[in-house]
Order: structure tokens, then sequence, then C-alpha cells
């Protein structure tokens, strides 16, 4: 009974491995692919005279012929049994349907499981193979198909998608803590690791597995011939194993399995980024990058600033914190897609130069490179600031993400220090915190570059580019030394880079902007005028910015005039979030101002309503709230605002003292620009970065007029993040269009607050207690 359940675990996860890897697992009367040992005979009845009595576990199918023999087996060291056996029935099918390619599985996922593949070679079955390297995991239909058409025992092997790295990444992390590996040590472990894969087999007995990884890592760095000799020693010995990972040969095997999965051999020395994408993934999700010190740049937004600023063949690149070497692995790979030659090969790999300070993450980068081919001699262990001399005015392109919230080391030194290392006209992409672009404490410096380069772009990105840290980031593009008041800086805001937050991870969607954004960078650098696209393109005059004003797209790009479906919707929002609080906070209810559309009509005016559109503050006077943190009162009756999203932007209730109390009508707008309408008395925070703005109106106006304002507001909340919050002086400048007379309509708020209670009251059940009559 053990065995049959062992045997059932071992087929369940051949088949949850071919949907993963793009099979369609059904029936081939149902469309799909996959018959399971019985159904075989049924569908072919013709193969039973050369099958007899036996049946191997699985066929894959194509257009009703089978094309794929998978012998599955229980026992992870039965895998020659298991490819033996795959064969003995791919011949016995092949005098029927010719079978080319078979698959041996063997293990259980509860323990260790293995895959591998043969493909007929004539009368031999020889492994298939990709890059050199054998294929670890069932085929995907493209690799079998390229495999087909190559009928050489070779394919194409695919880049794994970015669900796969994220289950690899979760699963590596989660066994090198089962190991006892501390997270500073882990990035290290999977890269010796990697490398002792790249270099070739080694035993997985954990009596010399360790020592095995060690001689391949040695092995592999000492072929390394354009680095210098005393950084190939300091290579070994960063990523040599010994007591730290002490643990480690408990789970080695599980981890090399998990690899192979991805096809690792085979990936890394495809000209894909693997090793980039898997720390991704590894470094995001396995909770190690803040420990380690790494600001993790997503590999589709390090290509996108190469191909801002046009890295090609001839330039000479830099990044001053080059991490694990995203960024010249993006140079690397767009320069050799246009070089042809032996000397512009060459000179590319002699283009690309970095320093990071951390000897772990220095590897890491090293190793990044002798995948991709070759460039690493010139990535350095050491601060660029040691190199200030050494590195001025050497590069024509400079490319970094800064590490953020440095005190010793601030993000502006980075970026100063890129730009005094380029030529005249070399131009510069730099990832950094929104917030430098929009703070007073860095006005003098936006003031100097804008005086002293030419700042050509500033894209802002989206806000969970760097999930699960939550970090408000813009691309900035300047080229160095050549300042000119005569051009413009193109504004401009990506709200969907290709990726969006799925199950808590980032995930591929369709609708990326990068290509769009490139294309009116392309246009705008040709023609020096573009058509503004409101909210996601415009330009601003150098002229307007020489004064250290933002450089911040939220600050200067137009909005989009609401239409009667947004305008809606963002009514239907408010009136909603009301609603919430009345049920979060009952007591709230009690509180509500029975009055409230009467003090709004009756407010006394000064100043006349607009007819155009203004800044906010000729509708609303703008003021901070009256109280402190919430922690410092004691509960109470009061609805107190804060800067939270849910239920009106209320956090609870507290007794406060008459002077802090708002009794009239008015709206609260949080740090993060979202509006409320108020309609009971409240206390709003007036301190710390959950203070909360209160908007008076200037002149009296309907219900339907508030929430047309309102709603122009929270339109605009995009202009609004942890970088850039919305103080005082911004929310004043934010422009507003006058209400439009056919939206006027009758609504009564405080009533409708009122009527919804008493509805949620007269709606909950009524319970009676004790014997039934």
């Amino acid at each position: 009974m053990k065995k049959n359940r062992a045997e059932a675990r071992a087929r369940y996860y051949c088949r949850e491995e071919g949907r993963r890897l793009g099979w369609n697992t059904s029936h081939p009367s149902r469309g799909g692919d996959f018959l399971e040992e019985q159904e075989i005979i049924s569908f072919f009845p013709e193969l039973k005279q050369c099958l007899g009595q036996e049946r191997p576990d699985f066929v894959v199918c194509h257009n009703s012929e089978p094309i794929i023999v998978i012998e599955t087996k229980n026992e992870f060291s039965k895998i020659h049994e298991a490819i033996s056996e795959a064969i003995n029935y791919a011949e016995k099918i092949s005098q029927v349907y010719p079978i080319a390619l078979v698959v041996g599985i063997a293990g259980t996922p509860d323990t260790a499981v293995q895959a591998r593949t043969r493909y007929r070679i004539g009368t031999n079955w020889t492994e298939l193979t990709s890059n050199g390297h054998e294929l670890t995991q069932i085929p995907t239909p493209e690799e079998f198909e390229i495999a087909r058409q190559n009928d050489n025992a070779t394919t194409d092997v695919r880049l794994p998608a970015e669900a796969e790295f994220y289950e690899a990444a979760i699963a590596i992390s989660r066994m090198l803590r089962t190991a006892k590996i501390e997270e500073m040590v882990r990035p290290k472990v999977i890269g010796a690791i990697i490398l002792a894969l790249y270099q070739g087999d080694f035993s997985l007995d954990p009596a010399v597995v360790l020592q095995h990884i060690n001689s391949n890592v040695a092995a592999a760095i000492s072929a390394c011939g354009d680095v210098p000799p005393e950084r190939r020693q300091y290579l070994k010995d960063t990523l040599q194993l010994s007591t730290e990972a002490i643990l480690l040969p408990g789970v080695i095997r599980r981890i090399v399995l998990q690899l192979e999965r991805l096809n690792v051999r085979s990936i890394v020395r495809s000209g894909v980024d693997f090793l980039g994408k898997f720390y991704e993934a590894f470094l995001r999700y396995g909770g190690d990058s803040r420990k380690l010190g790494i600001v993790f740049t997503p590999r589709h937004i390090t290509a996108f600033c190469a191909d801002l600023i046009e890295v090609n063949v001839g330039h000479r690149v830099y990044d001053p914190a080059c991490g694990t070497g995203g960024f010249l692995v993006a140079a690397y790979d767009r320069m050799m897609r246009s070089a042809t030659t032996p000397m512009a090969i060459q000179s590319v790999k002699d283009a690309l130069y970095g320093y990071d300070t951390n000897s772990t993450v220095w590897a890491l980068s090293v190793l990044n490179m002798i995948f991709r081919g070759d460039g690493k001699s010139h990535i350095a262990l050491g601060s660029c600031f040691d190199h200030i001399d050494s590195t001025r005015g050497q590069f024509d392109r400079a490319m970094l993400n800064p590490p953020f919230s440095q005190e010793e080391e601030p993000e502006i030194d980075f970026i100063d220090h890129a730009l005094r290392s380029l030529k005249p006209g070399g131009q510069l992409a730099v990832v950094l915190p929104s917030g430098i672009l929009a703070d007073e404490e860095h006005k003098e410096w936006r003031s100097e570059i804008i005086r002293n380069h030419q700042v050509l772009a500033s894209v802002t990105m989206p806000p969970d580019l760097f999930y699960p840290t939550a970090a408000a980031t813009s691309i900035l593009v300047v080229q160095a030394n050549t300042p000119s008041k005569q051009v413009g800086v193109l504004m401009a805001r990506i709200e969907n880079d290709g990726y969006t937050i799925s199950k808590n991870k980032r995930v591929q969607v369709q609708g990326s902007q990068i290509p769009s954004v490139l294309q009116t960078f392309a246009d705008f650098q040709d023609s020096n005028s573009i058509s503004d696209v409101p909210g996601i393109i415009c330009t601003v005059s150098t002229d307007e910015l020489v004064s250290g004003a933002e450089l911040c797209t939220e600050n200067w790009l137009p909005s989009a005039t609401l239409d009667t479906d947004s305008f809606g919707h963002l009514v239907t929002v408010s009136l909603r979030q009301m609603c919430l609080a009345a049920i979060h906070y009952p007591v709230s209810v009690d509180s509500v101002l029975s009055d409230f559309s009467e003090q709004l009509t009756a407010i006394e005016a000064d100043i006349d309503k607009p007819a155009v559109d203004v800044p906010l503050n000729q509708v609303f006077k703008v003021s901070m709230g009256k109280s402190a943190g919430i922690s410092n009162y004691p509960e109470g009756p009061v609805p107190y605002v804060s800067s939270g999203d849910a239920y009106n932007s209320i956090v609870g209730l507290i007794e406060c003292p008459p002077e802090e109390l708002i009794d009239y009508p008015c709206i609260t707008v949080t740090a993060f620009g979202q509006a409320c309408i108020q309609p009971w008395r409240f206390a709003a925070r007036g301190n710390g970065g959950s203070a909360v703005r209160v908007l008076e109106p200037r002149f009296p106006m309907s219900n339907s007029e508030l929430l047309w304002y309102i709603a122009q507001i929270n339109s605009q909340r995009w202009r609004f993040h942890y970088g850039r919050m919305a103080i005082i002086s911004r929310l004043q400048r934010l422009i507003i269009a006058p209400f439009m007379p056919q939206y006027e309509c009758a609504i009564d708020l405080t009533g409708m607050i009122a009527r919804f209670a008493a509805d949620m009251e007269d709606n909950l059940p009524k319970v009676s207690f004790g014997r039934k009559a």
C-alpha cells in the first residue's frame, strides 16, 4: 500500500509538472495531451499487439499521435531504471508510431524528484541537450518541437516564467532556513551552488558535497582568464562554503533539484540573465535583500534604462554601485545585439566597469558576468568614492540605482560621482527615490543639476516597483556637463510597467507603457517637441526648473478631464466610504451634523466661484488638523481622522478637547491624497507623516458641488505618495476644474447616513434567547 501511494505521488508530480510546463494534461478526447497507463490502449488499440500486457506510465500526444513516453519511479535512485523502461516502451510503440523522445522521472515530491531525457538518433538514444547540457525537466511543447526540427538531440531551452522563479526562490529560501543558513550568507551559498553546477556535475553525497562544490567553484574561477589573479583568489575565498554551511549537506540535494527543475545548467549558458532573474525573485521574496543591503533593480527596468540612454557598441559603461550587476548585464546584452564582428564583441567585453563594497554582492556581480561570457575583469570590490580621480571623465554612459537611505553616503553623492565620471555629452540613467526630486532638502542640488548638466527626462515608476518594499521611485536621465536652457525636460509617468501585484507577487501583465515612453522619448530627442498626454506625458521648460523646482513628474503633468463615468465612480466611492465609516464606527452617526447642508450653503463667501480651472486654494482654505496622534487621547465618541484609506480615513474614536473639534462642513485630505467628506463632528491629526489637511469651502456650495470637488481631488491621487506627500503648499497648487451645472442633483448627505444606519439596524437579525413556546 505504501508503495502504491508513493507511485501515485510520483504520477501526480508528473502531471503537475507537465501542466506547469505548458502541456494540457487532460485526456486527448477532451483536447488534452496526456494518456496514463490503462488509457493508452483504449485510445490507441493498435498498440496492444506491440505492448502486450505492459504499459508505460504516460504517453504524451500531439495531433492524436503519441510523441513522448514518460516513465516514473517512486524512488529517487531509480532514475536510470525509469529511463531504461521508457526507452523500452518507446521502441515497442515505434513499431506503429515513431517515438523520438522519452523522459524518466524518479522520486516523490515529499522527498526529492529528478527528471532526465533521451532523444533517438537513428538507433541510439542520447541525452537531449541545450547549450551543451542535458535538460533536467520535462521539455515544454516548444522545446520538444525545436528538438524534433533539429533532430540532433538538441533544443533551445526557454527562460522559466516569472512564477517558476518565484516558486523555486521561495522553496530554496525555505530549505536554507531549515539548514540554519543565515540570511546574509544565503545569496553566497546559492551563487556557489549555481557556479558549481555551471562548472559540471558533482556528488550530492552529504559526506563530500561541500568539498565537491568548493572544488567546482575554484575550477570555474580559475578558468576566468580575464579576471586578474588577485581578484580570482578573492572570488574563490568569498564563495568557499565552510562552517557557515555545516548543515547544508542535509538539504543540498533538494536545492539542486529545485534548480534542475529550471534547467539551470542549460539556462546559465544560454545568454539569458538567469542569475539576475533568479536573484530578483530570491532576494525579493526570500527576505534577504534588506539585511544584505541590496537594492535589486528589476531586470526589465535595467533594460529600460539601457534603452533610454541608447547604450551602444563603443561606449564605456559605468555603474558605481553595481550590486549584482543588473545594469552592466543590460548594457552588455544591448551592445552584444549589434556586435557583429570579433573586434566589436571584444570591445563590448572590455567596456563594462563597476564597484561594490559588499564582498558577497561583488562576487554575485562577477558571477553574473561570467555567465554572460565576459566583461567581468572591470568589476572591482571597493568604494567608487575611493576612485574619484581615476574615473573622472572616463565613460560614455552610466547607470545606477544608488543604495537608498544611507546617511553616510546619500543617493545624491552617487549621482554626482556618476556625472563626474562621464565625458561631456555622456548620459546617465539613475533610479532614485522620488522624494529627492520633490523635497525642499534637495532644492539646491536640483538647481545645480539643471545649471551644470542637461536633464533630459524624469520618469515616475509604479509605486509597487520594488514590492514588497514600499519605495516611490523615478528614473532621471541626464546628459552630463552640457547645460542647455533651450531644451525642455520630458516628464512621463508609467502606471503599468508590464507587472502587477497578484497573490503577493509581481506578475507579468499586458499593456506595459515602457515601449511607448521609449518611443516618445526618442521622438522628443529628435524634435524637442511632443504633444501632452494628460496624466502621462508632458514637457517642462528648463527655465521653470533652474531655481530648484520639483523634478517629480507628478508636479507637472496636466490632469485628464473627468468624464461622466469617472465622476460617477468617484462619487460612488466617496458615498461608500461614508457608509463604511457608519458601519465600522456606529457612534459616528450620533455625531452627524444635522444642519450640514444648511451650513454648507450658508458659508460667507470670501471669493467668487471660479468659472475656469483654478488652484485649489481658490476654492478651499487649506489648513492642518488640530490633534496629536491617536495614542494621546482616551477612547470616546469623536471620529478621529488620520492618513488611512479605509472607513472615510477614520482610524478610531477619541475624547478630544473642544478646541480640537471640527464641527463645520469640510473635506479632509490624507498625506497620500485621499479626500473625504466628513459629515460629522470630528478631530483630525495635525502632526507627523500621517497628518491630515482640512479643506474649508471659500464660498457657499451644494452637496453636489462638494462631491464634484472631492472627485477632482481624488482623481489626482496619483500625484501623492511617500516621496511626495500632500502637504499644504502642494494641495494649494492642485488645479481644479469649475463645477458643471449638469452634475447638480438632489442629494442629502446627512440624511443618507441616517437612513443607511437605520436600515442597517433594521436588517440585523433579531435573536431571542430562552425556551421556545
